[in-house]
């Protein structure tokens, strides 16, 4: 009876303190655990290029806009809008603004093939977006993640039906110069 005592309390007391948070877990996905490449068939240079795929996507991503000037010339800036792609597959993105840091979206990450993955969205700022798994075409290097997909409904639930391409580029730890 001690012990349904003192574990009652410390859960009143996380609640009341904020410090537990109670989840919701009406979405359920399963996530494809097992290597994706059948093992009948010989293991290609493509499929060892896109088997663990997944960790190459890990880390904190800047959305990248391209604008031509008043010269011609093409300028790249960064609006404030980052991702982060977290270890267990889920992401956060967020853009930074006057009133701070807004999370716009927040969800998982299936990896399809190598230039193919999902993000299964169950978060976000636009309601017609939540619940939905969204088909992202990506190519991804060292620096640079390109995503292109199809955005079927705008912010009021109207039809929008447009292709939408993003630049992002990976977020980097300078090198500290000691002098």
């Amino acid at each position: 009876m001690k012990k349904i005592a003192v574990s009652l309390y410390f859960i009143i007391s996380m609640v009341i303190c904020g410090g537990l948070v109670a989840q919701n877990n009406d979405i359920k996905e399963n996530k494809q655990i097992e290597n994706p490449v059948s093992p009948q068939v010989p293991e290609t240079d493509n499929a060892k290029m896109w088997r663990n795929s997944f960790e190459r996507l890990v880390g904190v991503w800047s959305l990248e806009k391209t604008i031509v000037d008043d010269n011609g010339e093409e300028k790249k800036f960064h609006p404030g809008t980052f991702m982060i792609v977290h270890p267990d597959a889920s992401y956060t993105i967020f853009v930074h603004c006057d009133a701070g840091a807004i999370i716009t979206s927040q969800g998982s990450i299936i990896i399809e093939s190598s230039d193919q993955y999902v993000e299964v969205i169950s978060h976000h700022v636009n309601e017609y977006f939540i619940g939905v798994s969204n088909s992202i075409d990506y190519k991804l290097d060292s620096v640079y993640l390109h995503k292109s997909f199809w955005v079927e409904r705008d912010r009021e639930g109207g039809d929008y039906k447009r292709q939408v391409k993003e630049v992002w580029k990976r977020g980097t730890i300078p090198e500290i110069i000691i002098r």
